[in-house]
C-alpha cells in the first residue's frame, strides 16, 4: 500500500475575523489536504480535509452544517450527525 499526499494553503480574497484571530486579504486563511491510498496502483481510499478560519460559502465553496459526506469507489454514503 502507498499513499499519495497533496497539501495546499488557502488564501483569502477578503478579510476574515473570528473570536481569536483577524486575517487580512491576501493572507493564508486555511488549508486543503488530500490523501489517496493505493494498493497495486488502484485507489482504495481518498481522504479530503480542509480547515478554514471563518469559512465563506461564496469564496470557499463550503456549506457549514452538522453533516459529513463520505464517498468511496462505487458507493456514496451521507452520514448526518448532530452536535449539541
Amino acid at each position: 500500500m502507498s499513499l499519495d499526499r497533496k497539501k495546499e494553503p488557502m488564501v483569502t480574497r477578503k478579510g476574515r475575523k473570528s473570536g481569536f484571530i483577524s486575517i487580512e486579504p491576501g493572507k493564508v486563511c486555511g488549508f486543503r489536504q488530500e490523501v489517496v491510498g493505493l494498493r497495486g496502483g488502484d485507489e482504495i481510499l481518498t481522504f479530503k480535509m480542509m480547515g478554514i478560519i471563518s469559512p465563506d460559502r461564496e469564496e470557499n465553496g463550503v456549506e457549514l452544517g452538522d453533516h459529513a459526506h463520505i464517498h468511496y469507489p462505487g458507493n456514496h454514503i451521507d452520514r448526518h450527525t448532530t452536535s449539541s
